[in-house]
C-alpha cells in the first residue's frame, strides 16, 4: 500500500472526529445540555472507531485477496499449496491487526488529550482571569495535554508504515 493511501486511511477517521467535535459544539450553542451532547459525543466516538476497525479490517482482506490472487501459481504438492494458504492468512491477520492497533493508538491518545484538556483548560482559564501574568504557564500545560494526542498520531504513523520493527 503506497503512502498516499495510508495518508488518507489515517485523514479519514480524523477528519469524522474534527467534524462530530464541531457538529456538538454548534448544537450546544444552540440549546443543547451539557450532558446530553457530551453523551452523543461519546457515542459518535464509539460509531467512529468502529467504523475505522472495521474499514482496517476490509481494506486488510481486499488487499490480502488481490495479492493472493496474483501470487497463485501451480504448486508441486499439496503441503506447498497449504502452506501458501496458511502464509496468506497470517499476513491478512498481521495486517489488520496492524490497522487496528493504529487506529488504536489514535482513538485513546485523543480521548486522553481531550480528558486532559476537559480538566485543564477551565482552570488555565480561571487562573489567567485572576492573574494575567499566568498565561505562559497555562499554555503550557494546555500543550502537554494537547501532545498526548500528537504522540498517538505519531505512533499511529510509525505503525502504518513499518517504522521501528
Amino acid at each position: 500500500m503506497n503512502t498516499l493511501a495510508i495518508a488518507i486511511l489515517a485523514a479519514v477517521p480524523v477528519i469524522a472526529i474534527v467534524g462530530s467535535i464541531v457538529f456538538m459544539v454548534y448544537k450546544h450553542s444552540k440549546g443543547m445540555s451539557t450532558k446530553r451532547a457530551f453523551k452523543m459525543q461519546i457515542a459518535t466516538f464509539g460509531a467512529i472507531v468502529v467504523m475505522a476497525t472495521i474499514f482496517a479490517f476490509t481494506a486488510s482482506a481486499a488487499n490480502d485477496d488481490t495479492a493472493a490472487a496474483n501470487d497463485a501459481a501451480p504448486s508441486t504438492s499439496v503441503s506447498e499449496q497449504q502452506q501458501a494458504d496458511t502464509a496468506s492468512a497470517d499476513s491478512g491477520l498481521a495486517s489488520g491487526l496492524k490497522y487496528l492497533s493504529a487506529a488504536l493508538s489514535i482513538g485513546l491518545a485523543g480521548i486522553g488529550g481531550g480528558l486532559a484538556l476537559a480538566a485543564g483548560a477551565p482552570a488555565a482559564i480561571a487562573a489567567m482571569s485572576e492573574n494575567p501574568k499566568t498565561f505562559g504557564k497555562s499554555i503550557v500545560l494546555l500543550a502537554l495535554g494537547e501532545a498526548v494526542a500528537l504522540y498517538g498520531l505519531v505512533i499511529a504513523f510509525m505503525i502504518l508504515l513499518g517504522i521501528g520493527g
